[in-house]
């Protein structure tokens, strides 16, 4: 794939592949990829088994964003041992925005908390997680909170749902950020002044 001029390659740096096979290692798994170092060297790679699931995600920093892109172009959508890999650039952070905490529209009315750790536990340690509740009618307003531990298995658990249903029953597929951090209030807005 050609880089179209005014292309920020930068963003092909840091890449995230999810889909990878259980039974791959890591060692095969850099194996795979250690080819598409030709213009400098992999920094560093993070590979993760999921705890529920049979399959595997990885974040791989390349020195050049040339290897970056190549490695993306060649092994996104294939497919290895059975399982089709997706593999893009890994989303930069927003220090305005949480790097753990996850916010998801699109939960399914009769999930409680406990379903909603346990649908996105297979990612990683979560500290909490809360789904919203309309005070008025004590329903769920189907959006919720996941605060994962580490950043890596937040970043996995969007990429991997986001606008994903969480059953083909569901009316619509997950919508997932990462949350906004808490602003601090100044000390007009504690005193009720503007």
């Amino acid at each position: 794939m050609s880089t179209p001029p005014n292309k920020d390659v930068s963003i092909y740096t840091k890449l995230f592949v999810t889909n990878i096979p259980g039974n791959v290692s890591k060692d095969y798994f850099l194996q795979l990829v250690q080819p598409y170092a030709q213009h400098g060297r992999i920094v560093e790679t993070k590979f993760f088994k999921r705890v529920v699931s049979e399959s595997c995600y990885a974040f791989i920093h390349f020195e050049s964003a040339v290897d970056g892109e190549k490695c993306m172009d060649d092994l996104n959508r294939r497919i290895l041992h059975g399982h089709t890999m997706r593999v893009g650039p890994a989303s930069t952070r927003n220090p305005a925005v949480s790097d753990t905490n996850l916010y998801i529209e699109g939960v399914p009315s009769a999930w409680t908390d406990a379903d909603l750790r346990r649908h996105f536990g297979e990612f990683g340690e979560i500290e909490a997680a809360r789904i919203l509740i309309d005070k008025a009618t004590n329903s769920s307003r189907e959006v919720g909170f996941v605060h994962f531990t580490q950043h890596e298995h937040a970043m996995a658990a969007m990429q991997t749902w986001h606008d994903h249903k969480a059953s083909s029953a569901q009316p619509r597929p997950f919508k997932i950020k990462f949350a906004n951090k808490a602003r601090k209030k100044d000390d007009d807005d504690i005193a009720g002044g503007g």
